[in-house]
């Protein structure tokens, strides 16, 4: 597990964190205690930095729901914390999911590297049902409400409008 704050991301991008950070294909974001949004990639800063529309084919315009609330929120937001973790780090949280009468697929056919594609899709849903983060829809079926005193929430727009990102 790696946790580091929004503002580092800003300003680094996947090469700068260097070996801290391989093998985290997996990333929560949270504001407090409120998760905001989970997500997988193979480069995961490069894929938050996109999501701001730092990074990505079309610049700016890449910036999705996540990016505009993050934007909105500055300065508070440069505080959010972002959690990456490995397939190991969501073990735990995977297993408790696995259907028992599944014997055969236990810690070691997770953590098998021939199924780490298959492996990273049970941690990201694992962690999505888990902490169930206001911006993810794919996978949650009861996200939490973004906090109130959100500006996007001051002009009457609810977390129902964000789309999966």
């Amino acid at each position: 597990m790696f946790k580091t704050i929004m503002s580092i991301i800003e300003q680094k991008d996947n090469t700068e964190f260097g070996k801290e950070i391989r093998m985290h294909f997996l990333y929560l974001i949270k504001d407090g205690e409120i998760p905001i949004y989970a997500g997988r990639s193979y480069g995961p800063i490069s894929r938050i930095r996109q999501h701001l529309g730092l990074d990505g084919r079309f610049g700016p315009y890449s910036k999705d729901d996540l990016g505009n609330i993050y934007f909105d929120e500055k300065p508070a937001s440069l505080d959010w914390e972002v959690t990456l973790y490995t397939i190991e780090d969501c073990m735990d949280m995977v297993m408790k999911r696995i259907d028992p009468r599944m014997h055969w697929y236990n810690e070691g056919a997770y953590l098998d590297p021939s199924g780490l594609e298959g492996a990273i899709d049970l941690a990201e849903e694992s962690l999505i049902l888990e902490n169930r983060p206001c911006l993810n829809r794919r996978l949650n079926i009861d996200p939490m409400p973004l906090p109130a005193h959100y500006k996007c929430m001051n002009r009457k727009i609810s977390s129902s409008t964000y789309l999966d990102l």
